[in-house]
């Protein structure tokens, strides 16, 4: 008989004409194939069969079946289409497949043969589908379940299953601790056996005719017999599951060793609550629908999100109360439950929905859906798994934007500048493609800041940034470095192109005119131009020729352009400067040398009226007892030669490198280590200043590392005073007020630094609360001859007496200034006049008495 006349006789009831056979047999979804019976080589594909195995039909036909099973898998497949053609019978199969591209697939198979007009077997008839997802989630669910049975025996808590007869199912490795029993010697046995003569009779007589109606039981109080013969009291509390038909199938009991109640009752009592609360609540929304699609369930936290109650959701259509819409279009989602019930397959986890409520309100959510099946394998019914996740993807969201943008400006911030920067400068280096970078910075603006406040200066830098974007390119990058710099990267953009635009920018800053009140503004940039090339090696030396080329801008008489042509002298810089950073990094590592290490000195902060130099030597005495300490922490780093640099030199470095947030924490934590060892000889009044940079106090993260660290050591707060200067709060005077706020809080004292220097210093006094106001060394240095300076230093003193604050005088150096300063009333000095630096610990060693 012909391959074709067969597949025309697949009902030997009908004969089916070949274009019937088409539509039966062609157009079939599932795989089918005809084989010989005797060498299992195909005399037949579909093209779905040839799909499965993502080869051409002419590459199967001809070809034996085993040729695309693994060959370890060969002779049990082989084995079992000879016994299918052997005994003539249909027969169901799961074996894997290799495709083409060595991928491995599991096909389920339904087998079966065809006979000629003779009754002779003719052919093998094989119909397929691919079964890998659900093979690999039954794989997976055994995985868990063998991971559920080792939680099951390994848990410390005493675990117990029994059976409908009350015997042993299985027990944890906790229960066989706690009695002395082996496994062997308890499995199969009446659970009653294990307990004393009088629990045994009230669990026979009621403890388990109740469980075996109600199906769970709590803090049941037995006794039960140790393997010695010793008792334990104990509390059991169980669930019992039961079969299709109602039947007792298994229990899961925890049971609590009460025997020593008054010393373990509280942590067994909040145990046994934590327990109970993972048995009956789940935290994500639920619903669960038959085959159908009809709900027969639905959770209290999905009725929470759906707006639907359980009473009016059981039994409508999950689509009319699960409706999804896309998050952006806003357009009709497929309901994954009907998709789920549609092929039988998980849906996987998607988070691109929002959820209609039934009163129209929307959430964004996460869902899942995955197919339920019986004993049989047939499916009963879908679970749909989400959770609200609103308030993440709004707050995912904002981080992106924060992490990526200044918050005055709306601009690009540095970080992301900085990746886009080696983005263009990894596309030069692969393609050759030209870009540039212009390095931006504003002529005037500290004048505005200065006569005008941080307000008008906030405001300066958000017109500018706007004219800048207006001025710039779709396609480029404009970014805010910090202060008053800006940066733009010019894609596909020749130097002599960014010259003429760069030109053009310092034309529009001439022209442009800040307003503030009754006062007009000419502000003026000064632009730094580079090539972005295959010379450059990486971003920091690119930026460090930018800089270099805007100073050299702004000295040749500013607002105008100048392009850097020698960047291998900036580069020297550079590289200056990055050893710096990595001495500094060896030193805070604890990797180099001795002689190359950062060491603490410090200097004594006096009060003014007794500020002779002959009463600063060695502490004063006073009332009996030595003078409180108060003095001024300072960073030195050892030159190797028995010398010591000054934070001048290496600061600047860890600035541009930020290093300086480390350099805080390495301060802070060795203050604190020496104040500890010293804490037996502190006194009220004994206080250490420590000086924090900028970048540190611009960092949420270094103000959760602060107050962990002061929370460590609460003891010593009151002797701990941080100086920081009204610059370092600019970015984030918000953050820089609430850090300072639950500082102060916690007894750790505020200076604020460096005060006068800005114009804006008494609005600062407003927001950030403090306890000392540092009044800056220049308007100290030249006290004597400068009336201004000397007008300047009584205002701050008047500012101080009205917020109540002491201030405290820097760089006293000569008598005369110390005597104007207390005809001032300013409360304390430091200076070489008064005291010279000298190592902290000899300090507080020779000090604390």
């Amino acid at each position: 008989m012909t391959l074709s006349a067969h597949l025309g006789d697949v009902d030997p009831n009908e004969r089916i004409e070949p274009a019937r056979w088409r539509t039966l047999v062609e157009d079939q979804v599932e795989a089918i194939s005809l084989a010989r019976p005797d060498d299992f080589v195909r005399g037949y594909v579909n093209p779905a069969y040839a799909a499965l195995y993502g080869l051409p039909r002419e590459a199967l036909l001809g070809r034996c079946l085993l040729d695309q099973v693994p060959p370890q898998d060969r002779d049990e497949v082989a084995r079992r289409l000879a016994v299918i053609r052997d005994e003539g019978r249909t027969e169901r199969s799961e074996n894997r497949i290799v495709l083409r591209d060595g991928r491995v697939r599991w096909v389920s198979w339904t087998n079966r043969v065809l006979r000629g007009p003779d009754g002779r077997v003719e052919w093998l008839h094989s119909v397929g589908r691919d079964i890998t997802d659900e093979v690999l989630g039954r794989q997976a669910l055994a995985d868990r379940e063998q991971q559920f049975r080792a939680l099951y025996d390994r848990t410390p808590a005493m675990l117990q299953s029994i059976d409908g007869e009350g015997r042993l199912l299985s027990v944890s490795d906790a229960w066989l601790a706690h009695l002395g029993y082996a496994r062997e010697e308890v499995i199969g046995r009446l659970s009653v056996d294990f307990l004393a003569p009088d629990s045994r009779r009230f669990a026979l007589e009621q403890v388990l005719p109740a469980f075996f109606r109600d199906g769970r039981n709590h803090g049941v109080p037995y006794q039960m017999v140790r393997r010695d013969g010793s008792l334990i009291d104990v509390r059991l509390s169980s669930v019992l599951e039961r079969d299709g038909d109602g039947r007792p199938l298994r229990s899961m009991a925890v049971i609590e060793d009460v025997t020593e109640r008054l010393r373990l009752a509280r942590g067994l009592e909040a145990e046994h609550e934590r327990l109970s609360v993972a048995l009956h609540a789940i935290a994500d929304a639920v619903i669960t629908t038959d085959a159908l699609g009809r709900i027969d369930d639905i959770n209290p936290v999905a009725e929470a999100l759906t707006g639907w109650p359980r009473a009016q959701a059981l039994g409508q259509p999950v689509e009319r109360v699960f409706q999804l819409v896309h998050e952006t279009r806003h357009d009709p989602l497929d309901n994954p439950v009907l998709h789920c019930l549609a092929d039988g397959q998980p849906v996987p986890l998607r988070s691109d929905g929002l959820l209609r409520a039934q009163d129209g309100q929307s959430c964004g959510i996460e869902h899942a859906a995955s197919p339920m099946r019986g004993v049989d394998g047939r499916l009963i019914g879908v679970v749909l798994v989400f959770r609200d996740v609103t308030a993440q993807r709004r707050m995912a969201g904002e981080m992106r934007y924060r992490a990526t943008h200044d918050a005055l400006t709306g601009l690009v911030n540095r970080s992301e500048f900085e990746d886009r920067l080696q983005r263009a400068l990894d596309h030069s280096g692969d393609t050759g493609g030209q870009h540039a970078l212009l390095f931006i910075d504003l002529d005037e603006f500290k004048l505005v800041n200065d006569s005008s406040g941080h307000a008008a200066g906030d405001e300066l830098l958000r017109q500018i940034a706007s004219l800048l974007q207006r001025a710039v390119r779709g396609r480029d990058t404009l970014a805010r470095l910090g202060g008053d710099e800006f940066a733009v990267i010019l894609e596909h953009c020749r130097i002599d192109q960014g010259l003429r635009l760069a030109q053009q920018l310092c034309e529009q800053m001439d022209e442009f005119r800040f307003v503030h009140g009754e006062r007009r503004f000419r502000i003026g940039a000064s632009i730094g131009l580079v090539g972005i090339d295959a010379r450059w090696t990486d971003t920091a030396s690119l930026l460090q020729s930018a800089d270099g080329a805007c100073r050299s801008a702004k000295a040749a008489g500013r607002n105008r352009v100048h392009v850097a042509d020698d960047h291998e002298q900036h580069l020297q810089t550079l590289r200056g400067e990055a050893q710096w950073a990595a001495r500094i990094d060896a030193a805070l590592d604890e990797q180099a040398l001795p002689e190359h290490t950062l060491v603490l000195h410090a200097q004594r902060i006096v009060p003014v009226v007794a500020g002779e130099p002959s009463a600063c030597g060695d502490g004063a005495e006073a009332h009996g007892g030595r003078a409180p300490l108060h003095a001024e922490v300072l960073l030195r780093m050892a030159d190797g030669q028995g010398g010591l640099i000054t934070p001048g030199a290496f600061l600047p470095a860890a600035e541009r490198f930020h290093r300086a947030g480390r350099i805080d924490r390495w301060v802070l934590r060795s203050v604190l280590d020496l104040l500890v060892r010293l804490h037996d000889r502190l006194r009220p009044g004994d206080l250490l200043a420590v000086n924090v940079s900028g970048q540190s106090v611009s960092d949420r993260a270094f103000h959760r590392w602060v107050l962990a660290l002061v929370d460590a050591h609460a003891g010593l707060a009151a002797h701990l005073c941080l100086e920081i200067t009204e610059t370092a709060a600019i970015t984030r005077p918000l953050d820089a007020a609430a850090f300072v706020t639950e500082l102060r809080q916690r007894g750790v004292r505020i200076a604020l630094d460096d005060f006068g220097a800005g114009a804006s210093s008494f609005g600062y006094l407003k927001s950030l609360p403090v306890d000392y106001l540092k009044i800056d060394g220049q308007f100290i240095s030249g006290l004597g001859n400068d009336p201004l300076d000397l007008a300047a230093v009584r205002s701050f003193c008047d500012v101080a007496s009205v917020i109540g604050v002491p201030t405290v005088a820097e760089f006293v150096e000569h008598p005369a200034t110390l005597d104007e300063l207390r005809s001032l009333g300013v409360t304390l000095a430091q200076g070489h006049l008064l005291h010279r630096p000298e190592p902290l610990a000899a300090l507080l060693a020779r000090s604390l008495r």
